[in-house]
């Protein structure tokens, strides 16, 4: 079940990181600080990995900008260890 009761264990090894950044407007950013934020926040879900030191290959894209849709869509893998 996708709501078991058991916690979970975050994955063990190197894993894969490729954000897609979608701006809401056209500032000028650092797409680089949104890592921070974004791999504190899957560490703190406990869902994912045990720490963001196992990130070993990280891949941010700024996919340009919408107002309405503005955000990120995160993808994430395991590597050969």
């Amino acid at each position: 079940s996708l709501y078991s009761s058991a916690p979970f264990a975050g994955l063990a090894g190197p894993m894969g990181l490729a954000v897609d950044i979608l701006e809401p407007d056209h500032r000028k950013r650092d797409i680089l600080n949104h890592s921070k934020v974004v791999c504190d926040a899957i560490t703190a879900s406990g869902l994912v990995w045990y720490d963001d030191s196992q990130i070993a290959d990280a891949r941010w894209r700024r996919m340009g900008t919408d107002k309405l849709n503005a955000g990120a869509t995160i993808r994430i893998w395991t590597l050969e260890g």
